[in-house]
């Protein structure tokens, strides 16, 4: 249920999958074949892009700067769903070779990453109809995650000898070519990844894991079982922006 402008309850079918970007005062919500923004905390109606095919979204990531939204359908896995928020709402629809496991979009939303069952990683240009690069990743990919560096994607896998967070260069050319730089072990099976500047956090399925220095080094862990998500808050937060309701 979301508010309509004139106070209203307006009622969208579907389930919904909520997403936040760096502009605190809006999110976005995907529906069954529906894409909307909203005022954010009011739930105010900002805009409804239809998207045909959208439904039982099973993953969705939102860039930085809210300019693309990717979603995977869990009755379509092995496909991502690419649409630009910006402009006419472009809607692109790029084949994998693989179910889609993980996924992570660019800050600027340049480019997406996905990780496949049978541990490998796609890395796909925003706009285009295919993956440009498609390489092996160590072990099955649990979470990715772009860097503080946003030329560094940080993948979790699950490896012989437990886990591991593999780090990759991303190279935005002609070539969109990843390669990896460095490996740190975490003793146990990858679930998900945050980042907030220098810093890894990674969720395993038996600890929480610090990685600093960009991820080249484990810096502390503590044990913690059954996690299912991770969210990094920034130290040094921007302001809360005054509500839509106040302006």
């Amino acid at each position: 249920m979301v508010v309509a402008p004139a106070g209203e309850p307006v009622r969208w079918p579907g389930r919904v999958f909520p997403l936040f970007c760096e502009s605190f005062d809006r999110f976005a919500a995907l529906f069954d074949g529906a894409v909307a923004t909203l005022s954010y905390p009011e739930r105010v109606p900002l805009t409804r892009l239809e998207v045909a095919g959208l439904a039982s979204v099973a993953l969705a990531v939102w860039s930085r700067d809210s300019r693309l939204l990717v979603a995977v359908g869990a009755n379509r896995r092995s496909e991502l769903i690419e649409i630009l928020l910006l402009g006419d709402g472009a809607v692109q629809r790029v084949p994998l070779p693989g179910e889609i496991t993980a996924v992570a979009v660019a800050p600027e939303g340049t480019a997406t990453i996905a990780g496949l069952a049978g541990g490998r990683i796609a890395a796909v240009v925003t706009g285009e109809v295919k993956a440009r690069s498609v390489v092996a990743a160590g072990g099955d990919v649990g979470a990715v995650a772009f860097g503080g560096n946003p030329q560094d994607v940080h993948v979790g896998v699950a490896s012989a000898t437990g886990g591991a967070v593999v780090t990759f260069r991303l190279h935005e050319g002609r070539q969109a070519v990843l390669a990896e730089r460095f490996r740190v072990e975490v003793m146990a099976p990858v679930v998900a990844i945050a980042v907030d500047g220098d810093e890894v956090v990674v969720l395993t399925t038996t600890a929480l894991v610090r990685l600093d220095k960009g991820g080249k080094r484990r810096a502390a862990s503590r044990a913690f079982a059954g996690g299912a998500a991770l969210v990094a808050l920034p130290a040094r937060p921007r302001s809360a922006p005054a509500a839509w309701s106040q302006h």
